[in-house]
Protein backbone atom coordinates (compact mmCIF):
# COMPACT_ATOMS: atom_id res chain seq x y z
CA UNK A 1 0.00 0.00 0.00
CA UNK A 2 2.58 2.78 0.41
CA UNK A 3 4.22 2.09 -2.71
CA UNK A 4 1.16 2.40 -3.86
CA UNK A 5 0.90 6.01 -2.60
CA UNK A 6 4.52 6.55 -2.99
CA UNK A 7 4.42 6.82 -6.91
CA UNK A 8 1.56 9.35 -7.35
CA UNK A 9 3.28 11.70 -4.54
CA UNK A 10 6.45 11.09 -6.55
CA UNK A 11 5.03 11.77 -9.69
CA UNK A 12 3.07 14.98 -8.18
CA UNK A 13 6.70 16.28 -6.77
CA UNK A 14 8.07 16.12 -10.11
CA UNK A 15 5.70 17.82 -12.03
CA UNK A 16 5.47 20.58 -9.68
CA UNK A 17 9.40 21.08 -9.47
CA UNK A 18 9.80 20.45 -13.20
CA UNK A 19 7.41 23.30 -13.49
CA UNK A 20 9.21 25.49 -11.02
CA UNK A 21 12.00 25.32 -12.63
CA UNK A 22 10.99 26.04 -16.23
CA UNK A 23 9.81 28.99 -14.70
CA UNK A 24 12.42 29.87 -12.93
CA UNK A 25 14.85 29.48 -16.24
CA UNK A 26 12.29 31.86 -18.32
CA UNK A 27 11.72 34.14 -15.60
CA UNK A 28 8.84 35.70 -17.36
CA UNK A 29 5.18 35.76 -16.42
CA UNK A 30 2.15 35.08 -18.85
CA UNK A 31 0.03 38.13 -19.71
CA UNK A 32 -2.49 38.28 -22.62
CA UNK A 33 -1.54 41.60 -24.74
CA UNK A 34 -3.60 44.45 -25.67
CA UNK A 35 -4.49 44.78 -29.16
CA UNK A 36 -5.18 48.70 -29.79
CA UNK A 37 -5.91 48.60 -33.77
CA UNK A 38 -3.88 45.56 -35.21
CA UNK A 39 -1.01 46.74 -33.19
CA UNK A 40 0.14 44.54 -29.96
CA UNK A 41 0.95 46.95 -27.11
CA UNK A 42 3.67 46.08 -24.69
CA UNK A 43 4.25 48.91 -22.09
CA UNK A 44 7.48 48.45 -19.98
CA UNK A 45 7.49 45.09 -21.17
CA UNK A 46 8.48 43.00 -24.46
CA UNK A 47 7.37 39.91 -26.24
CA UNK A 48 7.92 36.39 -25.21
CA UNK A 49 7.95 35.36 -28.73
CA UNK A 50 10.71 36.55 -31.42
CA UNK A 51 10.84 39.66 -33.25
CA UNK A 52 13.17 42.40 -35.19
CA UNK A 53 12.79 45.72 -34.61
CA UNK A 54 11.63 47.33 -37.63
CA UNK A 55 11.93 51.10 -36.72
CA UNK A 56 11.38 53.71 -33.90
CA UNK A 57 9.18 56.84 -32.62
CA UNK A 58 10.61 59.16 -30.35
CA UNK A 59 7.84 59.90 -27.82
CA UNK A 60 7.43 63.56 -26.01
CA UNK A 61 8.79 64.10 -22.69
CA UNK A 62 5.73 64.68 -21.64
CA UNK A 63 2.25 63.08 -22.56
CA UNK A 64 -0.56 65.56 -22.94
CA UNK A 65 -4.38 64.49 -23.06
CA UNK A 66 -5.88 61.34 -22.30
CA UNK A 67 -3.95 57.70 -22.50
CA UNK A 68 -5.94 56.54 -24.80
CA UNK A 69 -5.96 59.90 -27.32
CA UNK A 70 -1.78 59.45 -26.66
CA UNK A 71 -1.77 55.61 -27.73
CA UNK A 72 -4.02 56.64 -30.96
CA UNK A 73 -1.30 59.08 -32.19
CA UNK A 74 1.13 56.63 -31.84
CA UNK A 75 -0.91 54.09 -33.92
CA UNK A 76 -1.29 56.37 -36.40
CA UNK A 77 2.36 57.55 -36.54
CA UNK A 78 3.46 54.10 -36.44
CA UNK A 79 1.06 53.01 -39.15
CA UNK A 80 2.01 55.45 -41.63
CA UNK A 81 5.61 55.71 -41.48
CA UNK A 82 5.79 51.67 -40.56
CA UNK A 83 3.08 50.16 -42.40
CA UNK A 84 4.44 46.96 -41.85
CA UNK A 85 4.52 46.97 -37.86
CA UNK A 86 2.84 44.47 -35.58
CA UNK A 87 3.52 45.55 -32.31
CA UNK A 88 4.49 48.56 -30.47
CA UNK A 89 7.09 48.40 -27.73
CA UNK A 90 6.97 51.64 -25.14
CA UNK A 91 10.17 51.85 -22.74
CA UNK A 92 9.78 52.29 -19.14
CA UNK A 93 10.47 55.54 -19.17
CA UNK A 94 7.66 56.38 -21.98
CA UNK A 95 10.34 58.16 -24.38
CA UNK A 96 10.73 55.87 -27.53
CA UNK A 97 8.46 53.43 -28.77
CA UNK A 98 9.95 50.86 -30.79
CA UNK A 99 8.07 49.42 -34.56
CA UNK A 100 8.47 45.72 -34.59
CA UNK A 101 7.31 42.60 -36.28
CA UNK A 102 7.42 38.66 -35.30
CA UNK A 103 9.40 36.57 -36.63
CA UNK A 104 8.12 33.05 -37.32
Amino acid sequence: MKKVLFIPVFLFMFSAGYAQTENEKTNQAAAVVQNLDGFLFFIASAPVSKYERIGFIKLGATWSGQPHQRLNNIIKQARKEYPRGQGIIIDYNYTEAEIIIFKE
